[in-house]
């Protein structure tokens, strides 16, 4: 207060000697308090602030999964399918795109919910466009007119191959679906062993797909090695299966009386496993042919057919467990009921299908590495009715 009385009295004293308006005051003014700072938003129904950095989650809409292939393959997302070679992996993508792009049930299940039909971009840099792939999905029944393929040394999800590929899904329209065959060829780092390096390398494959709804299927080898695991037995970094939102295992049904392959559903973050499916393919068959040229052979048909679900997991088909020692009452038991089944009321040798022998041994509790011992024990005889395997007395004769 002393110091604000003393510039008081000197502006009097200027005001009394005549001095002009503009010397009456002086520059000293009272010292200001420091503004307070801002109030916290405070949470208003419940309903935390929002910030910067930040998402609340009231603030975020659930949306539903939408499917590409019902409980297979969701909309947006990465999958992979994997299987040894010979197990028919191209074969089986074929069949996808057939469906995918004539709008069929998914499987070969006339219950499953058809979709609008879409195209299919494939990407491959093993297999050949006019001696592999389109033979095949003209085999398998695909439309033509709503497939495309990359050209070769062109990988779509690349650093300046993404940019083209939202412009030609913007262009297509339709676009439902890429195939990445091998994905390594078009996403692997440099070392795809390097878990860091492989779930970088794929964040242009994610990213793309979440943001144009466009699923990526990508199609991978299994290790050597088997894995008790079926995630475990992705040949290279185990990141390759933590990205992906659902994987698929191909293989030869372990049944070596049991005909064809089956697809399992190793994992689905979106969704609950579905139930492994039977199939039958077979590569195409080259017809020889002769011309002025010389000798040539052309793709002929190509068989491929669903045959129903069953009830292996992926884990017996990357790992198949040989079977597991039995006691010989136990054995004797089954083989006692096998011998049974195989003859008529009448006591006379007959052959019956088995798959049906199988499941009413599943049904009896016998676990099927026994049935397999005692089918070798009785010296039961495998004959073929067409595709369908018969097991029979060793006395029978059709």
């Amino acid at each position: 207060m002393g110091r604000e009385r003393d510039f008081e009295r000197e502006a009097l004293e200027r005001f009394e000697k005549g001095l002009p308006e503009a010397h009456w005051t002086t520059d000293w003014k009272a010292p200001t308090p420091s503004p307070e700072p801002p109030p916290e938003p405070a949470a208003q129904n419940g309903r935390p602030p929002e910030v910067e950095y930040f998402i609340p989650a009231l603030g975020i809409t659930p949306e539903p999964v939408e499917w590409l292939l019902e409980g297979w393959l969701p909309r947006g997302e990465l999958a992979i399918l994997s299987g040894r070679p010979g197990s028919q992996k191209t074969t089986l993508a074929a069949a996808v795109v057939a469906d995918l792009t004539r709008g069929r049930a998914w499987g070969g299940n006339p219950g499953a919910r058809p979709g609008s039909p879409v195209s299919v971009l494939w990407a491959t840099s093993e297999d050949s466009l006019s001696r592999v792939l389109v033979p095949r999905l003209e085999a398998a029944g695909a439309d033509l007119r709503r497939v495309y393929f990359a050209r070769e040394g062109f990988s779509p999800v690349g650093e300046s191959g993404t940019p083209r590929l939202r412009e030609f899904a913007s262009q297509v329209g339709d676009l439902g679906l890429v195939i990445l065959d091998p994905l390594k060829s078009f996403a692997a780092p440099e070392d795809g062993n390097s878990e860091s390096d492989v779930r970088e390398a794929l964040v242009r494959v994610t990213a793309f797909a979440n943001e144009t709804g466009v699923s990526v299927l990508g199609i991978s080898h299994l290790r050597k090695g088997g894995a008790p695991d079926s995630l475990d037995a992705l040949s290279g970094s185990l990141a390759w299966g933590a990205t992906a939102r659902s994987v698929w295992v191909a293989g030869r049904h372990p049944d070596p009386d049991s005909e064809g392959f089956v697809l399992a559903h190793s994992k689905c973050n979106l969704g609950p496993l579905q139930d492994s499916l039977r199939y039958y393919g077979t590569a195409p068959e080259a017809t020889p042919t002769w011309s002025a040229d010389g000798f040539a052979q052309t793709s002929a048909g190509l068989e491929f057919e669903w045959l129903g679900p069953c009830d292996l997991t992926a884990s017996e088909i990357t790992n198949p467990k040989p079977p597991a020692p039995d006691s010989e009452t136990k054995l004797e038991e089954v083989a006692d009921w096998l011998e049974a089944k195989l003859r008529t009321a009448e006591g006379e040798p007959k052959a019956v299908a088995s798959s049906m022998l199988k499941a009413q041994a599943r049904g009896m509790g016998f676990p099927e590495s026994l049935l397999r011992e005692a089918v070798k024990y009785t010296g039961t005889q495998s004959l073929r009715d067409g595709r369908t395997v018969l097991w029979a007395p060793p006395t029978y004769s059709p």
